[in-house]
């Protein structure tokens, strides 16, 4: 039984509920506030506030559109933070569809996950993703007819997660026993002993898991 009147769920639960009043309905004036002194990005030494009239109008009513139809991911911030994820913001993977995105996926990880793992996990579910993405959306699509590509993305990103955690077991072995870990040593370990729930979402039983490629280091 719980020494406390509440979960830990919560806890993320309110935690998430304050972070996303905290972003929400910004004041207008103070969009303006905050830009002033700051660089534009792109324009090396240039501020916001010595952009003309003109462009400093247009610039602060932009950035209030943005921030009024921003997602709410406040809960995923929160579970992130939680769980001592660091949100990765130089990749994102994505599937479009008429020139449009369909779907994102964005990555976090526990500090200690070494680039190598990180670059070799990325591919994987980047070439996952090129194997379902869809060519064009058919409106007149069935909803049988859609869920396959999405079951086939889904076993996909499935098999990637087994295999950062055989990554995470090996890369954990490799340091116990000091031996460098190099990108080639991960790639093959993104190859190795397919556990028992990826051979049964494949359909494959008829193999035992221990004939299967690959293997701890």
């Amino acid at each position: 039984m719980s020494e406390t009147p509440y979960t830990d769920d919560d806890l993320r639960t309110e935690a998430a509920r304050q972070h996303r009043a905290a972003t929400k309905d910004p004041d207008f004036v103070g969009i303006g506030e905050q830009m002033e002194g700051h660089k534009i990005a792109s324009r090396g030494n240039v501020q916001w506030d010595e952009l003309g009239e003109g462009d400093w109008d247009r610039a602060t009513r932009a950035v209030d559109g943005l921030l009024e139809s921003a997602a709410d991911v406040s809960e995923w911030a929160i579970n992130l933070g939680a769980d001592g994820l660091v949100p990765s913001a130089d990749h994102a993977l994505g599937v479009t569809a008429d020139g449009r995105p369909i779907a994102r996926v964005l990555f976090a990880y526990v500090p200690d996950v070494p680039e190598e793992a990180r670059t070799a996990l990325r591919q994987a579910i980047d070439a996952a993703l090129d194997d379902a993405e869809p060519a064009n959306i058919d409106p007149d699509v069935t909803t049988g007819e859609a869920m396959g590509p999405a079951d086939d993305l889904s076993l996909q990103l499935y098999r990637a997660q087994d295999a950062l955690a055989f990554v995470e077991e090996c890369c954990a072995i490799a340091d116990q026993e000091q031996r460098p870990i190099t990108t080639a040593n991960v790639r093959e370990w993104l190859k190795g002993a397919r556990c028992g729930r990826q051979l049964l979402a494949a359909g494959d039983l008829t193999a035992p898991v221990d004939e299967q490629p690959g293997g701890r280091p």
